[in-house]
Order: C-alpha cells, then sequence, then structure tokens
C-alpha cells in the first residue's frame, strides 16, 4: 500500500474513509480493512515518527527479546524506535 496517497492535506480524509465513507450512502460497505490491527499498523508507519524505519528491524528486536514486558504503548515510543534503528542498523552495517 503506497503510503504517500494518505499524506499530505487530503491524507486524513483519506484514511478516515476506510472506517466510514461520510456523507456518502456506504449502508451495505463495511470498514475497507480486513481487521482493526491492520488499520493500526497503517496509521503507525504514517503518524509514529521512526516507527517506519524501525518496522524493518522489528522481527529481529522480538527474536532478541526486545519487547519481553513491554505494554501496549512501549514499543511505539521514541526511545525504544531510536533504540532499534540504531541498534539493528549498526548490526546490518557491520554485516
Amino acid at each position: 500500500m503506497p503510503l504517500e496517497r494518505y499524506v499530505g492535506e487530503n491524507g486524513m480524509a483519506s484514511l478516515l474513509a476506510f472506517i466510514h465513507a461520510g456523507q456518502v450512502d456506504s449502508s451495505d460497505r463495511g470498514p475497507w480493512f480486513s481487521s482493526p490491527e491492520e488499520f493500526t499498523e497503517l496509521l503507525r508507519r504514517l503518524t509514529i515518527p521512526h516507527y517506519e524505519e524501525a518496522r524493518r528491524y522489528w522481527g529481529k528486536a522480538t527474536a532478541d527479546g526486545e519487547f519481553d514486558g513491554a505494554n501496549e504503548v512501549s514499543p511505539y515510543q521514541q526511545r525504544t524506535l531510536k533504540r532499534i534503528i540504531e541498534t539493528y542498523s549498526q548490526q546490518e552495517s557491520e554485516a
């Protein structure tokens, strides 16, 4: 999904249409995403600084126990995202 479509002047209007089309009669359509998790992931990618880069390393960080004991917010906080980027991009460049 190209992220460019959901940023800028009309980005939020496009995003919100995934949930509800607004004035358009959308009674025969539900949300366009298959799950709330899918929509949340898109919002994170668009709105949380450093998340898009950090998610490249998410699997490695998870396997290394980076998120053990984390609550629902801490993986997405700036200090965590920056640490993931720094740690795993450095490992990648050393390989």
